[in-house]
């Protein structure tokens, strides 16, 4: 049966101690230690190298969930404790992290990452350890692991909604450029099945490394092709970059930037660049509710200097929640009852109500916004609500 706690009887439960431990463990001073010790999660973020950008707000945005927890009493009376290592990036590099966090500092759960490429790295860490990883980052699905979970979109959330909108809205051509890794390629393969379905075109395709330095002979080749439509798969540094060439070259007055790889962090980066992209997410920062209001609120007063989260860092948020409620729910971080805790955890969410499916994937918002001023805020066009993961398995 499904966990249909609201935000606030959830967080009760997470900080609630239940009595018949004290009970069972009691004239048994080492279960009474493990009782009271911490439950510790590994928080695995990139602050440094191309996904720097992301990094530091992901983790201000777990450090926010972990106080929230921690102030109403921890999970089941323990209190969680995180164990921080920067992934620099780079995928090697996130393997011997993942690998230092289960083995050494033994954490029940990691959280945490951005790429695909990093996912799957991590990924196959975990899997071989034992050791239950959530994922918070929107990725082109299909990646079915035991043990591993995800808060962030998949493509029939991100994408199936927004491209009928686009064709509607900006025309049926499009130029698709994106950065070097599975998450643009797959996504742009259902971009562009939607779109020859409808009855477009794509005039061309075309994949970057990560921090290419100028993109101006893509902008020519854009600038020749003429499409209505330039969808960007670009990330980070490398989508600032792109995007301020673009506008600068003119093209905005021809053809309309839509996106599933921009949000608010990168739209301030791009100041004026920024103004009139559309993008598809599950959160924006202008959703109207108390309880995203309460969350910036929060999130700002214990983090002052921090002015935006985008969807990528409330992912983490949601993920740090959901974690702690199937944490509560196993009773420990004991592989088998905690993947069997996952799934049915609802978490009401800054975005809305949000849930985690069979697939181990969540149900989230899908949400079409606007760029609207220098700041790297959106305007909302449309919000379809919750929807449901559909995920085929290919990984």
């Amino acid at each position: 049966m499904a966990d249909t706690m609201t935000r606030r009887e959830a967080l009760k439960r997470v900080g609630y101690g239940i009595g018949a431990a004290g009970v069972s463990t009691f004239g048994h001073p080492a279960v009474l230690r493990a009782a009271t010790q911490p439950m510790k999660m590994g928080m695995l973020v990139s602050l440094t190298g191309v996904h720097a950008i992301f990094g530091e707000t992901m983790l201000h945005c777990a450090q926010f969930a972990q106080k929230e927890i921690n102030d109403r009493g921890g999970i089941e009376g323990r209190k969680l404790e995180f164990l921080i290592e920067d992934d620099e990036t780079d995928p090697k590099v996130g393997i011997e992290k993942a690998r230092k966090l289960i083995k050494r500092d033994q954490v029940d759960v990691i959280v945490g990452s951005i790429s695909s490429a990093m996912r799957n790295a991590v990924g196959s860490v975990t899997t071989k350890e034992k050791k239950v990883y959530v994922y918070p980052t929107y990725y082109e699905g299909g990646y079915c692991h035991d043990g591993v979970f995800v808060t962030g979109a998949i493509p029939n959330q991100q994408v199936e909604r927004f491209v009928p909108w686009i064709m509607e809205n900006a025309g049926k051509t499009f130029y698709i450029a994106g950065s070097d890794y599975i998450w643009p390629k797959e996504t742009s393969k259902v971009v562009r099945a939607l779109v020859e379905k409808r009855g477009g075109s794509i005039l061309g395709e075309e994949y970057f490394p990560w921090n290419t330095p100028d993109f101006s002979s893509l902008v020519n080749r854009i600038a020749s092709a003429k499409p209505a439509v330039m969808y960007s798969l670009l990330i980070g540094s490398d989508s600032v970059t792109f995007l301020k060439q673009f506008h600068n070259f003119g093209l905005k007055k021809t053809t309309r930037i839509c996106t599933s790889g921009v949000a608010e962090k990168e739209a301030a980066g791009l100041g004026e660049a920024g103004i009139g992209i559309v993008s598809s997410q599950s959160y924006f920062m202008s959703i109207d509710t108390p309880r995203n209001k309460e969350f910036v609120e929060g999130f700002r007063r214990m983090f002052p200097n921090e002015k935006l989260v985008d969807s990528i860092s409330e992912g983490t948020y949601n993920a740090v929640h959901v974690a702690a409620l199937a944490l509560a729910k196993a009773g420990s971080g004991d592989w088998s009852k905690l993947t069997k805790a996952f799934p049915g955890v609802r978490y009401k969410a800054p975005q809305g109500d949000i849930s985690m499916a069979e697939n181990r994937h969540a149900a989230l918002n899908s949400i079409i916004a606007e760029a609207y001023n220098e700041k790297g805020e959106f305007r909302i066009i449309k919000n379809f609500g919750v929807t449901p993961p559909q995920v085929n398995c290919f990984q």
